[in-house]
């Protein structure tokens, strides 16, 4: 079954490998970053979509929630 996911610190060194994982099984992703988007890009398709946001600032975290809801 498809499912649609929301993985936060996907460029990370635990985030990257369940994104990609989670990719390969046809998912609809949403993959935030901080500061690293380059090992994500990797994965990126139409049903991967990519979101920087520095979840110390809360304007950033809300703008990355709406970004999810609209583009999944």
């Amino acid at each position: 079954m498809k499912s649609r996911i929301l993985v936060i610190g996907a460029s990370s060194d635990l985030g990257f490998p369940i994104s990609k994982a989670l990719s390969e099984k046809e998912n609809t992703l949403f993959l935030h970053y901080h500061n690293n988007p380059n090992r994500i890009e990797s994965i990126k398709s139409e049903s991967v979509f990519l979101s920087k946001a520095d979840l110390r600032n809360e304007e950033e975290c809300v703008q990355l929630i709406e970004d999810a809801k609209h583009k999944m």
